[in-house]
C-alpha cells in the first residue's frame, strides 16, 4: 500500500543525480511515480542544480552529500524509504546506507557505482586523470596547475555520446543547459563505514 499520511507506511523514493547531473534529470521519472500514486523526492547536491556552491570549494565526500543527509533525517520513521542512485550517486548511496541503515528499507543503484563501505576509491573514470579523461572533461585546478584538479565538467562535444545517446534532442539540449562542474576532489572519497541488513538492487546498462 502507498499509504496517504498519518503513521500509515508511505512507500517515499528518494533519487540521487550523478556527476555535473542535478535534481532535474530525474524528472520524467518522477512523474512516472507521482503518477503511479508513491511520494517521489529529488535533490540536488552540494554544487549541483540549484545547489549555487562553487565545485571547487567542496573537497569532502560528506559536504556534498549534506542536503541529502538533512532530507534523510528529517523524514518520519513511517516513510519506507527506496533510495535510488545513478552513476557516481551510487557512492552517495552507499555513504547514506552508512548514516541511516534504520531508515532505508531499500538501496537502487541504477547503472551506478556500487562502492563498497569504507573503500577508499570509486571506479568511476572521473576520478583519476589521465590522457583520456582529460580528452573527454574539462578539469578546474582551482588551488593551481601543480595541485589534483577541483572540479570537471565534460566537454560538450562528447556529451550526447555518452550521457544522453538514447534520449531525444530536446533533452539534450535542456540538459546542456543545465549541467554544471562537479566537485572532483570531494568525489574521491573515502565512501561510508558499515553498513547493516539492507536489501539491495542493482540494475545495468548497455
Amino acid at each position: 500500500m502507498v499509504g496517504d499520511g498519518g503513521d500509515e507506511p508511505i512507500i517515499h523514493f528518494v533519487l540521487v543525480h550523478g556527476a555535473t547531473h542535478g535534481a532535474w534529470c530525474w524528472y520524467k521519472l518522477t512523474t512516472l511515480l507521482l503518477s503511479a500514486g508513491f511520494k517521489a523526492t529529488t535533490v540536488d547536491l552540494t554544487s549541483a542544480g540549484i545547489n549555487l556552491t562553487d565545485a571547487n570549494t567542496v573537497f569532502d565526500f560528506d559536504h556534498y552529500n549534506r542536503p541529502l543527509f538533512s532530507l534523510l533525517f528529517g523524514l518520519p520513521r513511517h516513510h519506507k524509504i527506496i533510495l535510488v542512485g545513478h552513476s557516481i550517486g551510487g557512492a552517495s548511496v552507499t555513504e547514506a546506507l552508512c548514516k541511516f541503515t534504520d531508515k532505508i528499507s531499500m538501496a537502487v543503484y541504477l547503472v551506478a557505482d556500487m562502492v563498497q563501505p569504507g573503500s577508499t576509491s570509486s571506479p568511476h573514470s572521473i576520478m583519476t586523470v589521465g590522457e583520456e579523461q582529460e580528452d573527454l572533461w574539462e578539469f578546474t585546478y582551482g588551488e593551481g596547475a601543480d595541485k589534483p584538479p577541483t572540479s570537471a565538467q565534460m566537454k560538450e562535444e562528447y556529451r550526447r555520446h555518452y550521457f544522453y545517446s538514447q534520449s531525444p534532442l530536446e533533452d539534450v539540449i535542456l540538459a546542456s543547459k543545465l549541467l554544471r562542474p562537479c566537485p572532483v576532489r570531494a568525489l574521491r572519497g573515502p565512501y561510508g563505514g558499515e553498513v547493516g541488513t539492507i536489501s539491495v538492487v542493482y540494475t545495468g546498462g548497455e
